[in-house]
């Protein structure tokens, strides 16, 4: 099974922190998802650190609960990063704007954002 980017870091955080504020979760989660995409193309992907420019992660979040699960909602969202001053992704949500442009050979990473654009039930048991 492949590592996950940054869906299972999520996970995690979202489980441990039920009781934060919605702005507190939404802050959090943009610092752990910018981190992790840095870390899978520095780590995985070899990028230069130095030639990444832009690296923007932006959210806003809200939560819908019911008796077994709380599902986090994904409203608006930015994901962009330039490297070597070239658009290396960018993928936004916002209001009825929408725009969807990642490079190639980042299809792991597309992927993982698709996916989290849909939103993540947690259970509350």
């Amino acid at each position: 099974m492949r590592k996950l980017i940054f869906l299972d870091k999520v996970v995690v955080y979202l489980k441990e922190n039920l009781d934060k504020t919605r702005e507190e979760v939404e802050e959090n989660l943009e610092i752990i998802i910018k981190r992790s995409i840095v870390d899978y193309l520095v780590n995985k992907r070899k990028l230069n650190i130095e030639e990444m420019s832009d690296v923007t992660v932006t959210l806003v979040i809200d939560f819908e609960k019911d008796e077994n699960k709380l599902k986090l909602i994904i409203e608006e969202y930015m994901f962009e990063m330039n490297y070597k001053n070239e658009v290396l992704f960018r993928m936004f949500r916002l209001g009825l704007d929408n725009e969807h442009f990642i490079h190639q050979d980042l299809k792991e990473l597309e992927n993982e954002i698709n996916v989290f654009e849909n939103g993540i039930g947690i259970p509350l048991n």
